[in-house]
């Protein structure tokens, strides 16, 4: 903006110009998805519209968007309607033409389009809006109708997502969380609010609410944010009987005191959010008059310390409540009266009272309950206890410690010093309707989860992941053996996380068919330092659907796969293995079978070793002092995908790629041929018996985009770096 330059006094001014028409026309097509025959079928009204645009990107993208799929009567229309638009003549520098073609994109929206996308406006420039903060303000304006809080959800992140493909909202980055909005879009949407007579919109950023009230600034509005953190912020008397929504932000450490305030003039208030961003923990009081907001459906208070909430238990129209960041006594036993409450969040929260009353237990529509990371632990246990009666629970997050990002799922549970012993029939029932389970420190008998942990009746469909962390009494994950019909019950698990299970002995025990079905269905599969765990994959297991494999700090055998176990390894994209001190080979060859010689399962000839891990993208081997090689020569053909290669104190190993025993191959058949073409990264650190990568050195021919690195490896020779280096596509 040329103005904004003067006012700021620049010294030097680069002029970004605006689209030519070419360009411009090039981009409307591609937003709209037309092409030069459909334009001249109508009379060339696209480029039309395309010219009304002035070559602002902004403008071309959003107008484009919004006539996607349109009739052409719809062009017509558009058409019309920019070039009889009202004009908007205060903006400066062309600005008011883009506001202009946006206006026209919003005219396309659907009710709850429009909605959303003037709610976003409420937030400062370039502000982060959180897509999940936007749902819980959309459903108490009633935008999910009487609907569960799942399909709610799903119907207003569809209508966030349209506003994206129109353009009028952009992602922030690379985190599909957030959105927010392109400056010239919110003056637009702000534009277009204060026009409107039902959705006024006031954001404030310079003045104390109170002096918006006496200026009779809000009686109209239908929205006010306020962001004036300068003084502490001060309510008197608020009278906005079309106010739906207030949001407060406030960043001053000093206690919040609305006391003083009154809330009778905004009686029709749906939406209430009062956050403190800043540090400590300042204390909010409210006015008595806050229990006749009777039409409230979302309350938000973030941050504060909060001496008494038994005034929630008058708005019975509650359906979220949000209460991250608090300090509180405890929730009110009479919480059961809020019977439309859909949602509680208390994620973050510290509760000084560390007995807990069953109030969560009372709020029978209760669908989604986030308690995360809050203290004290036991009172979160006492909680966790209590969800099980809950009919409606779709959605619960309850955990102490992420000390891992171990699964973003809508049914997590996190267990931490818990005695089994005292375990109640309700836990394990808790655990069958879990999703993604963390358990930290089981003791108190506890050698396996299933038949342990995990009631027989019930089943357990829902759980996909588990994390054990600590528990030193396991033995087996699964124990079948004692009875086949538990077979039926074993989780049909996507991911296993394994860390420090001292006495853990075997993953899965039982008959062959239930062992065999239990890994068929793992895609990411974790095990660091279990050192009693000698045999992890049986001899005739299948890998189909592994992606990712992490082993660390274990000992087993001389090979971590049989060849029929690696054949099975087709959608496998990281390998990581680190200190396995009796490791030899990944891949076994010849009479070997790897890791596991089960004699229950009948063993099959192996098989020709091509195209084995054919999708392996990532390969880090790291303290195994007993490597000879990682892959035997002849499986390198299938493992063109491979992207990195890192390598670091394998003091044995002399060759990464070594011989191959089978007859019909030879490290002959790849003399300087490009193996792996999409080789971005090649590291080897401390090899101190490492003399090169294939047998006979047949096969070093890299991509030039590689980046090579090689330190401390003495038998290296300095040739063979050099001729590496220099070879021709380098």
């Amino acid at each position: 903006n040329q103005h904004i330059c003067d006012l700021m006094h620049c010294q030097k001014k680069i002029h970004l110009e605006l689209l030519s028409e070419d360009e411009s026309w090039t981009l409307f097509k591609k937003h709209a998805h037309i092409d030069e025959i459909f334009s001249k079928s109508l009379d060339g009204v696209p480029q039309k519209i395309c010219r009304e645009c002035k070559g602002l990107p902004i403008a071309i993208k959003a107008v484009g968007s919004s006539l996607k799929g349109k009739s052409d009567a719809e062009w017509k229309v558009a058409f019309h309607r920019l070039t009889h638009s009202e004009t908007i003549d205060d903006h400066m520098d062309g600005v008011g033409d883009a506001l202009s073609c946006l206006k026209l994109s919003y005219d396309y929206l659907s009710y709850k389009e429009k909605l959303i996308f003037l709610m976003c406006s409420m937030f400062p420039e370039d502000y982060k809006i959180s897509i999940e903060d936007l749902i819980r303000y959309a459903v108490g304006l009633g935008l999910g109708g009487e609907f569960p809080l799942d399909s709610a959800r799903d119907e207003i992140e569809a209508t966030t997502n349209r506003l994206l493909q129109s353009c009028l909202l952009m992602h922030t980055g690379e985190s599909k969380e957030c959105v927010k909005m392109h400056d010239t879009v919110r003056d637009t949407a702000l534009w277009i609010a204060k026009r409107s007579e039902n959705h006024k919109i006031v954001v404030n950023v310079d003045k104390q609410v109170s002096e918006l009230v006496m200026d009779d600034n809000i009686r109209d509005c239908f929205a006010l944010s306020s962001w004036y953190d300068k003084q502490d912020q001060k309510f008197h008397q608020l009278h906005a009987p079309n106010l739906e929504i207030l949001l407060v932000h406030s960043r001053r450490r000093k206690s919040f005191d609305l006391s003083r305030a009154t809330f009778q003039g905004v009686k029709g208030l749906k939406v209430f959010s009062l956050i403190y961003n800043g540090y400590g923990d300042p204390s909010l009081s409210l006015p008595s008059s806050t229990h006749s907001l009777t039409n409230l459906r979302t309350l938000r208070l973030n941050g504060w310390k909060l001496d008494n909430i038994l005034f929630i238990t008058n708005l019975t129209r509650l359906e979220i409540l949000d209460l991250r960041h608090c300090i509180i006594n405890e929730l009110p036993k009479e919480i059961g009266k809020l019977n439309r409450l859909k949602l509680l969040d208390m994620s973050y929260c510290r509760f000084l009272e560390e007995n807990y009353n069953a109030a969560i237990g009372k709020l029978s529509k209760l669908e989604e309950l986030y308690a995360f990371k809050c203290m004290p632990k036991e009172y979160i246990y006492q909680c966790a206890m209590d969800i099980i009666t809950l009919p409606r629970l779709q959605r619960f997050v309850i955990h102490t410690d992420l000390s891992r990002d171990f699964a973003k799922t809508s049914r997590h549970l996190e267990v931490m010093n818990f005695n089994i012993s005292n375990m109640k029939a309700s836990t394990k029932n808790l655990l069958q309707i879990a999703e993604t389970v963390h358990l930290i420190n089981l003791h108190g008998g506890c050698k396996t989860i299933m038949p342990d942990m995990i009631g027989v009746m019930g089943g357990v469909s829902c759980f996909k992941s588990l994390c054990l962390e600590g528990c030193s009494e396991i033995e087996y994950i699964f124990n079948t053996a004692s009875d086949s019909k538990l077979g039926c019950l074993v989780p049909e698990l996507v991911e296993l996380v394994l860390l420090r299970l001292e006495n853990l002995e075997e993953l899965c025990r039982g008959p062959p068919v239930h062992v065999l079905s239990f890994f068929e269905r793992l895609e990411k599969l974790e095990i660091q330092q279990c050192l009693k765990l000698h045999n992890i994959f049986p001899w005739d297991c299948n890998l189909r659907n592994l992606k990712v494999l992490k082993i660390a700090n274990n000992v087993f055998g001389e090979a971590l796969f049989s060849i029929s176990v690696a054949h099975s390894l087709q959608q496998l994209e990281v390998l990581e293995v680190a200190q396995c001190d009796e490791l030899k080979f990944i891949i076994a060859t010849g009479s070997e079978h790897g890791s596991n010689s089960n004699n229950e399962i009948f063993q099959t000839p192996i098989k020709s070793s091509h195209f084995v891990m054919s999708r392996l993208k990532k390969l880090h081997i790291s303290k195994c002092k007993k490597l000879e090689s990682l892959l035997p020569i002849c499986c390198v053909e299938g493992l063109a995908p491979l992207e990195e290669i890192q390598i670091k104190k394998a003091p044995q190993l002399k060759l990464v790629f070594g011989e191959c025993d089978h007859q019909n191959h030879s490290c002959q058949q790849y003399p300087n041929q490009n193996l792996h073409p999409y080789l971005k990264r090649l590291k080897l650190t401390d090899l101190d018996n490492l003399i090169g990568i294939c047998p006979g050195n047949n096969c070093e021919k890299w991509p030039s985009s590689t980046v090579l690195i090689v330190e401390n490896c003495p038998k290296l020779s300095a040739s063979w770096i050099a001729t590496l280096a220099g070879s021709e596509d380098r």
